[in-house]
């Protein structure tokens, strides 16, 4: 069953669609979660209902990928990920270090941060997607490694 939002209200300029969002019937125990976002929200119900619906056909795994922009928003998607059914998770780690102030260190530190705080969040297998801009790639591999539960990356 795809996921159906119920839009909560939606006031005048620039303020956030609020939308209740439940995967699959109410009735099997799946948990509604409140997102809060604007431009990208039917592209991530999308998704979710994508997840679940290949989970309910496909007799395979379904690897989902995400690719998040916030600390919060990488944990609570892959909370919703999760939740639609799928088996395991891709962290696609790619972001554009544009800010002249942050070391390649720091950028790093934050990707690493990321992967421990949603690792601690999923009970199902996590994979890390890195992209190979990084200063020391080697290294920044091993610490991802390292920074994850053993057996998930």
């Amino acid at each position: 069953m795809p996921l159906r939002p119920a839009c909560h209200g939606l006031a005048s300029g620039h303020a956030a669609l609020r939308a209740a969002v439940h995967v699959g019937p109410r009735e099997r125990g799946f948990k509604e979660e409140i997102i809060h976002e604007d431009s990208d929200l039917v592209l991530a119900l999308y998704y979710l209902s994508l997840i679940h619906d290949a989970k309910q056909e496909l007799q395979i795994p379904v690897i989902a990928s995400l690719n998040a922009t916030s600390s919060g928003g990488w944990i609570r998607c892959a909370k919703l990920i999760e939740e639609a059914g799928a088996d395991a998770l891709e962290l696609n780690l790619y972001r554009v270090a544009a800010d002249p102030t942050r070391t390649g260190a720091d950028v790093e530190a934050s990707e690493l941060d990321v992967v421990r705080r949603v690792s601690k969040c999923l009970s199902m297998p996590l994979a890390v997607k890195l992209a190979p801009y990084y200063s020391s790639f080697a290294n920044l591999a091993a610490r991802v490694t390292e920074a994850a539960p053993p057996g998930w990356c």
